[in-house]
């Protein structure tokens, strides 16, 4: 998780509490039909909190003036155990810090590449910057030279 993100080593921490959480609140083939969570608290986990590890997040800054800006850019590290906030790390400060007015960013094509995208999509984009992105499907705008095939699904035998 940090070598996809690219961050320090020294979250490390972060990046292993926040699995845990995840696992504990996943269905497990070790037992079939609950979580971990359900069998000790006897209720469904809400997995609500649950976003990519390293997301970029913007958080709400309140003492900000009329002329200021109003969010700073930090990344998701985790879920508070404490309380309703997220876990965020702070790049200018090197501090992990609990927050709870925060916005996560839209994905970029950077974060899609990460997801499992060829390379070959993004030296287009890199290339043209004329790959439009529509949820799971891209279209090529004003390429001539790049000739786009659909995919088609066919059903199992």
């Amino acid at each position: 998780m940090l070598i996809t993100k690219q961050l320090p080593k020294y979250l490390w921490v972060e990046a292993v509490s926040y699995a845990t959480w995840l696992k504990n609140r996943l269905p497990s083939w070790a037992i079939p039909g609950t979580t971990s969570f359900e069998l000790v608290r006897k209720t469904k986990p809400n997995l609500a909190q649950a976003h990519e590890f390293g997301t970029r997040v913007y958080v709400h800054l309140l003492n900000a003036g009329k002329l200021e800006a109003r969010a700073e850019e930090a990344i998701f590290v985790s879920v508070d155990a404490e309380s309703k906030g997220y876990r965020v790390y702070w790049m200018g400060k090197h501090q992990v810090l609990v927050e709870r007015n925060i916005t996560f960013a839209p994905m970029d094509i950077e974060d899609v590449l990460n997801e499992g995208e060829s390379s070959a999509v993004y030296d287009r984009y890199n290339n043209n910057n004329n790959i439009v992105s529509t949820g799971t499907s891209s279209t090529i705008v004003n390429a001539p030279n790049i000739q786009v095939i659909p995919k088609v699904l066919t059903p199992p035998p």
